[in-house]
């Protein structure tokens, strides 16, 4: 039979480098062997996207559900049998379940998603009892889950979609994050978070996918009565024979400070796979903090917490400002700002706190760099902890791209305002 465009769609975006996500359920009889085909997906509407190929697609066939990755625009293959390795070498275990049953999630916890209608479990031990995976093999696998709220919102509120192993939060496990700018008073708004990420498992490793939430009050979650096929509600968990890569190699990791230029070298005809992730004011980033030591005087020297989006107006007063963190030192009233007028950051002390909204906030200061956070400047020498953030509270970004085939050299480029954040490239 014929490709049913309308039963295809995106479920998760693009994570860390890692595959996007699509679902395929078919209403017309295909069955896996009919799905398979070469070219069966040559009219889909996603064959253009740049992730296309290489993608996670979850299918619900007539005859049987199964995940398969893209090899070709058109083409895919089964994961359980291509993915394994042949011989006595058991296959890739893997689960399905969503949720069937209401559950209530309270504010300011992290709290087990309860899914509880199991749809596979191979190889994989879930428990309806605990809501968590065993797994059975050690290995590398491919989390994915998702969850939707009902309720609405008040600005600046979070939800946070986390996976946890062994009761620990797993490292980059913020998988899916939503906010709201503005109130949404609608009563019955429903918002979903989604997210996947590679996990390396060991056998008896147990998964669990919780949600977080500051919104006020207990939420409910949308049941799969009103999706029938858990299209809101779902946690999966599938074994892979090799790492997740989006290139050959090992990925490596830099960071940066203040640079409107950032060079990564490569091997000769070895181009590199780069992800860029930068900070950004907008983005709420409690735990960034700057590392000052003033080589001058010395009164400045200490640790500048992250307090919020406040600045020093051309007057000198306490202003909100949108596109700036304010900086405090941890036990002093020494701050680093953002001065309007002046264009760049500036480090003082303060003469009112920075609670004192429109109050005279210094009347002498150093002036620092500008650029999207303060860097080392003159005498005083300013580093930030960017490298222990998570890429989740970054924004994920697209500088100029310039290759240097015969320097073997990539010069990604930030324009005037210098920049910090993190490249993960292989």
């Amino acid at each position: 039979m014929p490709f049913v465009q309308f039963k295809i769609d995106k479920s998760v975006e693009q994570c860390r480098g890692i595959f996007d996500k699509y679902l395929y359920r078919p209403n017309n009889g295909d069955e896996r062997a009919d799905i398979l085909e070469p070219g069966y997906f040559n009219r889909c509407r996603y064959v253009s996207d740049p992730d296309w190929v290489g993608s996670i697609l979850e299918v619900q066939a007539a005859d049987v559900f199964f995940i398969a990755k893209v090899t070709e625009p058109g083409t895919i293959v089964d994961l359980l049998v291509s993915g394994g390795t042949g011989g006595d070498t058991p296959p890739p275990s893997m689960i399905l379940v969503n949720k069937l049953s209401p559950q209530s999630i309270p504010p300011e916890s992290a709290t087990t998603i309860e899914y509880d209608r199991i749809v596979l479990n191979d190889g994989a031990q879930y428990s309806t009892f605990d809501h968590s995976a065993t797994v059975a093999q050690t290995g590398y696998y491919i989390f994915s889950a998702s969850v939707a709220t009902i309720g609405g919102w008040t600005a600046n509120e979070t939800q946070v979609l986390e996976v946890h192993v062994n009761d620990v939060l797993a490292k980059n496990g913020y998988i899916g994050r939503d906010t709201k700018e503005v109130n949404s008073g609608v009563e019955y708004d429903i918002t979903q978070s989604h997210g996947c990420i590679p996990l390396n498992l060991n056998a008896g490793d147990k998964v669990k996918a919780k949600i977080y939430h500051d919104r006020g009050i207990a939420l409910p979650l949308v049941t799969n009565q009103a999706q029938s096929d858990g299209q809101l509600n779902y946690f999966s968990l599938l074994k892979v024979s090799q790492p997740i890569e989006t290139g050959t190699g090992t990925s490596k990791t830099e960071f940066f400070n203040n640079k409107t230029e950032v060079v990564v070298e490569f091997e000769d005809g070895s181009y590199p796979v780069i992800d860029v992730y930068t900070y950004d004011s907008e983005q709420d980033v409690p735990d960034l903090q700057l590392i000052v030591n003033d080589t001058g005087f010395g009164g400045m020297s200490g640790y500048y917490n992250n307090i919020g989006n406040l600045s020093v107006d051309n007057s000198g007063l306490w202003a909100v400002d949108l596109d700036h963190h304010l900086f405090k030192h941890e036990t002093l009233n020494k701050y680093i700002a953002y001065r309007q007028g002046v264009e760049s950051w500036i480090i003082f002390n303060s003469i009112n706190d920075h609670n004192n909204l429109g109050g005279l906030a210094e009347d002498f200061y150093n002036s620092l760099n500008g650029g999207s956070l303060p860097g080392s400047f003159g005498a005083f020498e300013i580093e930030s902890n960017i490298s222990t953030i998570d890429t989740q509270l970054m924004v994920h970004s697209s500088p100029g791209y310039k290759l240097d085939r015969l320097g073997s050299k990539v010069t990604l480029s930030f324009g005037d305002t210098p920049q910090t954040g993190i490249l993960i490239y292989k």
